[in-house]
């Protein structure tokens, strides 16, 4: 009799080959991963570049770097919008009706149309879906204005420049301590010769850490309380504006000090976060870097240098 000719696999060879299969995943999965993530790094180092020449370009044009905040209630723009001819956005730019709420229907175009480079690729895709701050009570038009992930150098405090003076007759800019002064604050006007440490040992903009609210927190108000509200508008700070000096935070970690950890730095990328400095260069700087280094690159003129190694 003829031998029978077996076709097919045995349930056993089957797992085997299934097993394999899993094992080879398993092994490509960590290096795919990494890679993908080494191009988002790569995007967003490179959105970054394009913040601080932009924000170059505007010295230029206007004799100092963009203010932070131009207005601290609902009517004024942040530093993002105000670079946004810069960086090829003039239609979203010439959108904003001043006068007009930043929540307003008039400046919908303006304060509600997302800009690709302004969210960090590893983070999240651009969206329309924050909320306008409405001066710290619940948003009267929710979950509309675009999103950003980037915030700028106030300085050694968030507020830095908002004290009152004695001289009250004197330009804002020059009533600043330069010791705790950034670049970018608040009604700032800082041009380049007042940062006397160099614009190379300062920082510009840098990825901002997104808070994690408290259990409890009402649905209206996490927005608000992560920083994390309308990125064009100037209302609320924490949006907007950072202090290297707080420390660099690691993305998701739940901390105590709510406060404080929403005027932070830090982003996605693992164990660093992306800072562009004045003079158009982008560095990671090691989230364990000690708060005294980043105090001395946060302020404009505080006489402490960090040399290059």
């Amino acid at each position: 009799m003829r031998r029978a000719i077996r076709l097919g696999f045995t349930l056993v060879e089957l797992l085997v080959v299934i097993a394999i299969i899993g094992i080879l995943v398993a092994l490509l999965l960590p290096a795919v991963q990494a890679a993908r993530e080494a191009s988002r790094r790569s995007q967003c180092t490179s959105q970054l570049k394009q913040f601080s020449l932009a924000a170059m370009s505007y010295h230029d044009q206007i004799g100092a770097f963009p203010s932070g905040r131009s207005e601290t209630r609902q009517f004024g723009v942040s530093w993002a919008f105000a670079l946004l001819p810069q960086l090829e956005e003039t239609a979203v730019h010439d959108a904003f009706v001043e006068g007009e709420r930043v929540d307003a229907d008039a400046n919908a175009v303006a304060m509600r149309t997302p800009v690709t480079v302004f969210n960090c690729p590893s983070r999240r895709t651009p969206t329309a879906d924050r909320d306008f701050d409405n001066d710290d009570h619940t948003s009267v038009v929710r979950k509309a204005g675009a999103s950003g992930d980037y915030a700028a150098n106030a300085g050694r405090r968030l507020l830095v420049g908002l004290a009152e003076t004695p001289d009250d007759s004197r330009p804002f800019d020059y009533r600043l301590d330069p010791a705790e002064a950034g670049p970018i604050f608040t009604y700032s006007k800082v041009a380049a010769r007042r940062v006397l440490d160099g614009l190379s040992h300062t920082l510009a903009i840098g990825e901002r850490h997104l808070a994690v609210a408290p259990e409890g927190t009402p649905e209206d108000k996490l927005d608000y309380w992560a920083g994390d509200t309308a990125f064009f508008a100037a209302d609320n700070p924490t949006t907007v504006l950072g202090v290297p000096s707080h420390g660099l935070r690691a993305e998701g970690v739940k901390l105590n000090d709510g406060e404080v950890s929403r005027e932070c730095f830090g982003g996605p990328h693992p164990g660093v976060t992306l800072f562009a400095y004045l003079d158009g260069h982008v560095e990671p700087l090691s989230n364990d870097t000690s708060k005294e280094s980043l105090a001395k690159l946060a302020s404009i003129a505080d006489g402490e240098v960090i040399e290059d190694e």
